[in-house]
């Protein structure tokens, strides 16, 4: 997967909105290093008010069950929950949070991941592989023979039957599988 998540708010003020402009700017959460180091760029950007009412107006990359217009503090989970992951985990959080559950904790998320998407038949056969189905028959490093020893198997079990069962009870993004 190409995109890179990059989550991003555009902050302005009610009092600024309320007079008729909608003055403000994007400011990317990964370029702070904590919830003060922003919510201070924040206070900087709308220095010419006493007493700023912060709104974000828009967003990137932050799931419509985390957002809030009002104020800032509500931006403290990017910090608390997102901050440290790999542009891998990112990626498998938004998806999660976009298909499955907006609420959930991201690294409840990373933690249930299972493998990357597969078909049933595929899925099934990992699964058989995984839960040693095929150990007692893989006597050889010889991967001609383990694959001769799959074909013999896929006559008696039906491994997209399997993959599919076993699915019912997981949650399935486009990408990945979650336990």
């Amino acid at each position: 997967m190409e995109t890179k998540i990059v989550p991003a708010v555009y902050v302005g003020t009610y009092h600024k909105y309320n007079c008729g402009s909608i003055y403000g700017k994007w400011l990317t959460l990964s370029d702070y290093s904590d919830f003060d180091e922003f919510a201070d760029a924040c206070r900087e950007l709308h220095k010419d008010e006493d007493d700023p009412e912060f709104m974000c107006q828009d967003k990137e990359y932050i799931p419509d069950s985390r957002y809030c217009e009002s104020g800032i503090e509500w931006l403290k989970f990017y910090w608390d929950e997102l901050a440290d992951l790999s542009d891998d985990q990112l990626q498998m959080v938004y998806e999660y949070w976009d298909e499955v559950d907006g609420s959930a904790d991201a690294q409840d998320i990373v933690e249930r991941y299972f493998c990357e998407y597969m078909d049933d038949d595929d899925f099934g056969a990992y699964l058989a592989d995984m839960n040693g189905f095929f150990r007692p028959l893989c006597w050889t490093d010889d991967k001609r023979a383990y694959e001769h020893q799959l074909e013999i198997l896929e006559r008696y079990f039906d491994f997209a039957k399997y993959g599919a069962e076993v699915k019912q009870e997981m949650h399935i993004t486009e990408h990945y599988i979650f336990s």
